[in-house]
């Protein structure tokens, strides 16, 4: 059975069964107390916020030393190419009509959305006038029917006691 130590390498458990073939030489110390990272090409980065070795980053990359043009300068040479088209070109024309256009539509769905909002208020609104409306013509035909029973309670009354007043003398 082998078992690794950092220090050493491969060790065979069974050392005096197992005679090595050439002599095990310890491998150069090294310093574990670090962490290294390494770039895809295999050189030891420095990430710690000290100034980097020079030694360890030989073959670091330098930066361009070609500047980058400004968003002013690059828009200015946008436009310049685009003015040197050919002005009888009539996609411009067009694209101008498609921006407006796109614009037009923005602005109609716009709307569009602030018109069904209050066309949903409108609803809720008609809703809840419809059921005020019913509650109330349920109110007053309760009322009317009540009216009419003490209507039709003051006639029967009326008509009895017409019959219990005594009749007037005949005039002779």
């Amino acid at each position: 059975m082998k078992k690794f130590d950092p220090t050493v390498g491969w060790i065979h458990t069974n050392a005096e069964a197992q005679a090595p073939a050439t002599p095990v030489v310890p491998p150069p110390s090294i310093e574990t107390t670090g962490v290294y990272h390494f770039s895809r090409q295999g050189t030891r980065l420095n990430i710690s916020e000290q100034t980097p070795n020079a030694s360890e980053n030989s073959t670091a990359h330098t930066p361009s030393k070609t500047p980058i043009p400004k968003v002013a300068e690059t828009a200015e040479l946008v436009r310049e190419l685009f003015s040197r088209l050919d002005q009888a070109d009539k996609s411009q024309d067009i694209l101008l009509r498609v921006s407006r256009t796109l614009a037009e539509l923005d602005d109609l769905k716009l709307r569009k959305y602030e018109l069904e909002t209050i066309l949903l208020q409108m609803g809720t609104d008609i809703n809840q006038l419809q059921a005020k409306v019913q509650a109330d013509m349920q109110e007053a035909k309760a009322t009317e029917e009540r009216n009419l029973k003490i209507s039709n309670y003051r006639r029967e009354l009326i008509a009895q006691l017409a019959l219990k007043v005594p009749a007037a003398p005949k005039p002779f």
